[in-house]
């Protein structure tokens, strides 16, 4: 009872925690209403890039794959779609934002609520385990076992828990009939999700979601601010030439076939301390290097760059899909390149996708159509290059396209 009443409080804290929050996206705040645990599913993304991200929810087709095991805050949006299914908005804790599909008459949620997680623990758990990716595990009184993406077993607290392995406790919910006796067996710990009574005791990271940072935008406001208090006989032409200098300064998109050149107005940074007003933005970006001088993009070069930020982490990152195209006629070999002001970067190229198993003719464009496809994108930025599984995921699902939304158990080489 001591345990159930634990966990009970914890959640209880974690709820009241959460209905005092507000969650702001696109000027629109929305309440969280609770927490709950992903199955392996996939999800509608929002784009939170647009202007109105939550505008026409109902629209929204660009798919997400969501592992099992991912903690999700529930936010106070939903809809209904044309076959009657309705979908939850959710803030995983890799900071994007979904929808995912809600049960029809008690079946087929994509994920769990508290009260059906604790229920586990209720019933003596102490830590439990969501299994993320299929594993078929050799055991001394059953033979082969087969677990399943999404399924949720008992990690067994008196077998040690080193050598990164996780006991699992097989159990008659698992072994039905053929059940004589528990047996623990062991997984590599990176295919499984573990959670435990506290799992949502801090759950302020999953009111992070990340949005749009607008460098210009924020230059430009402090701009405002000074010419407020300045007297110029042609304040509004200076206010557009700056903005021509911020956007091309901070620049997210160039064509090919263009050619970009700017350079900082002398009369503009002379009338307004332009410099000064740019130094807080260009340390916060951790940018080198005077702003003094011309820049030029060439014909050739083309690109679309991002940034991005989660509201309480002061880190910002860059990401970046170029390619270099010369004649501007052949087909691009993209990649994208992602750096973050934490001094982390990395690379998702034709190199590295072709070496993950992607194939040679990807020409840098990362698709995929499964789970396991998902978890190889994800390695290329989190395991190979060291970035934070939150950015890492949050790229993966916002420059990958994702072609197994039916059946993500499944690559489509083997379907």
């Amino acid at each position: 009872m001591r345990l159930i009443a634990s966990f009970l409080i914890v959640m209880a804290a974690s709820v009241g925690h959460a209905a005092a929050e507000d969650l702001e996206i696109g000027g629109q705040k929305l309440a969280v209403t609770g927490f709950g645990i992903s199955k392996s599913t996939s999800g509608r993304l929002v784009n939170v890039l647009a202007d109105d991200p939550l505008a026409q929810a109902q629209k929204t087709i660009k798919g997400v794959y969501i592992p099992a095991g991912t903690r999700l805050a529930f936010l106070d949006r939903s809809y209904r779609d044309t076959q009657g299914r309705m979908w939850n908005l959710v803030s995983t804790e890799d900071g994007i934002l979904a929808y995912v599909r809600a049960g029809m008459n008690g079946r087929g949620s994509q994920y769990w609520t508290q009260d059906q997680i604790g229920k586990f623990f209720a019933a003596g758990a102490d830590q439990i385990a969501v299994v993320q990716a299929p594993q078929t595990i050799k055991t001394d009184k059953y033979g082969a076992i087969s677990l399943t993406a999404s399924e949720i077993y008992r990690v067994d607290p008196e077998a040690p828990q080193d050598n990164g392995q996780v006991p699992l406790v097989l159990d008659r919910s698992k072994l039905g009939d053929a059940w004589s006796a528990n047996q623990t067996i062991f997984v590599p710990e990176q295919v499984v999700a573990l959670i435990s009574p506290e799992t949502f005791r801090n759950a302020g990271d999953l009111e992070q979601p990340f949005t749009e940072y607008d460098p210009a935008r924020e230059v430009l406001s402090a701009v405002d601010t000074a010419l407020q208090t300045k007297t110029l006989p042609d304040a509004a032409a200076v206010r557009r030439r700056v903005q021509d200098f911020l956007t091309s300064r901070f620049i997210t998109s160039k064509s090919c076939e263009s050619e970009i050149s700017f350079g900082l107005d002398a009369e503009a940074d002379a009338a307004l301390g332009l410099s000064g007003l740019l130094s807080p933005v260009e340390a916060k970006l951790k940018l080198t290097g005077s702003i003094a001088g011309a820049t030029k993009y060439a014909k050739g070069e083309e690109f679309d760059i991002v940034r991005v930020r989660q509201a309480d982490n002061p880190y910002i990152y860059e990401i970046k899909t170029s390619s270099n195209r010369p004649d501007c006629a052949s087909a691009p070999k993209s990649r994208i390149t992602v750096a973050g002001t934490d001094g982390v970067r990395g690379e998702i190229n034709e190199a590295n996708l072709e070496e993950a198993g992607f194939g040679d003719k990807t020409q840098g464009s990362p698709v995929y159509t499964c789970r396991a496809e998902f978890f190889a994108l994800r390695d290329i930025l989190a395991n190979k290059a060291f970035l934070p599984q939150t950015i890492s995921t949050f790229v993966v699902a916002n420059l990958a396209e994702f072609r197994g939304a039916s059946d993500p158990s499944t690559c489509a080489a083997n379907k």
